[in-house]
């Protein structure tokens, strides 16, 4: 199984990163605005990404704040949809403060290495990380 992996340095604190991570106005701001719900008596965030996708459905298996977020998708899509590949996978959010800095790593772990959608989601990773950066270092 395949790991998607990214690291960044963000200069704001940890508190602002994890509100960024934890909460629907940040999420929303540099993402999909979710909508909060519930899986299986877990907290849930519920994405509607538009057309083709259904609802994507992420389990919030830990949050440990200013420190900690595990996202588990629990929702199944069609097979023309790059969300198709998520299903059962899980997201790490790791922060590591320093000062008023706070260092970034972001896994996406468990995706089949032959997906034809992994370095599409890699790259599109990188672009919704890059504008979570750009959120937390202007406001």
């Amino acid at each position: 199984m395949a790991t998607l992996y990214h690291q960044l340095m963000i200069n704001a604190p940890a508190a602002k990163v994890f509100q960024a991570l934890s909460t629907i106005e940040g999420i929303g701001s540099w993402w999909d605005t979710p909508k909060a719900g519930e899986h299986e008596q877990l907290a849930a965030w519920l994405f509607e990404p538009g057309a083709g996708h259904d609802v994507l459905i992420m389990a919030v298996d830990e949050s440990v704040p200013n420190s900690r977020i595990l996202w588990r998708c629990v929702s199944e899509h069609e097979q023309s949809s790059p969300a198709s590949a998520w299903f059962g996978t899980g997201i790490v959010f790791e922060l590591a403060a320093n000062a008023d800095k706070t260092m970034l790593e972001f896994r996406h772990a468990g995706w089949d290495e032959s997906n034809r959608y992994l370095g599409f989601c890699n790259f599109q990773w990188a672009m919704s990380l890059k504008a979570l950066k750009d959120y937390c270092e202007r406001r």
